[in-house]
């Protein structure tokens, strides 16, 4: 987990970066998305991982544990506040 990020607006937002990402990789995220939840007592509202090399079974993966990916971070959404 690289970005943790808590807002009024976006809620919490934890976000992995990384330069490729396998199936391993984003089960080591779910771990840590779990971790943080019960180690600060807190839901998260949104968990992503931006990488630009991404395996196909990451991205089956990462759908199974609600975690979505992006190549770019021009691509994610919904998190500019004006």
């Amino acid at each position: 987990m690289d970005v943790p990020y808590a807002s009024s607006v976006h809620g919490m937002i934890l976000c992995e970066l990384q330069f490729s990402i396998g199936k391993g990789d984003i089960y080591f995220f779910g771990r840590k998305v779990k971790f943080y939840e019960k180690r600060h007592h807190c839901t998260i509202d949104r968990r992503f991982a931006v990488s630009l090399i991404i395996e196909e079974k990451a991205r089956e993966f990462a759908k199974a544990l609600n975690i979505e990916i992006f190549g770019y971070f021009e691509d994610i959404g919904g998190l500019s506040s004006g």
